[in-house]
């Protein structure tokens, strides 16, 4: 007998991005890589640079579908105390910096009597909260490049 907390069969999530924006993006990127690829006067370089930018914002898409559902899916619950919220009200947009662009999302934020405080839950099941707006990899980006000794 195992002690996790693991479902067994989880239902798959389905994100309306893959079937929407990925097959113009196969289109888009394949005439870019094609055209790269006879252009005489681009390098491998070139090909990277295609590459880099022809995902980025399928990817921005997916992160922004895939962070509002699991915004949508957090309990209105006091991240701190772990109190039932009241007062909740919902719809509260705010964009947000990741690495792959900014991402707009729709929260729900609601007032912990215990904290006295209002509270986004979405925010902390996110790695949002205190973050001033930029998601964990972009906090992570910036410590490394301030992390880097300068050379003169």
């Amino acid at each position: 007998m195992t002690n996790t907390c693991e479902i067994a069969d989880p239902t798959p999530q389905t994100f309306s991005v893959l079937k929407t924006a990925l097959p113009d993006w196969v289109h888009r990127l394949q005439a870019g890589l094609a055209r790269s690829v006879e252009a005489s006067d681009q390098t491998l370089g070139h090909l990277e640079e295609q590459l880099l930018r022809g995902t980025l914002d399928l990817q921005r898409q997916l992160l922004q579908e895939a962070a509002q559902k699991k915004a949508d899916a957090t309990p209105p619950r006091c991240p701190v105390c772990g109190r039932a919220l009241s007062r909740c009200t919902h719809d509260h947009a705010r964009t947000f910096e990741t690495r792959f662009g900014p991402i707009a999302l729709r929260r729900t934020r609601g007032w912990c009597a215990r904290c006295r405080q209002w509270r986004f839950p979405a925010d902390a099941a996110l790695g949002l909260a205190d973050t001033a707006g930029y998601s964990p990899s972009v906090q992570e980006m910036a410590a490394l490049a301030v992390s880097k000794p300068v050379f003169g």
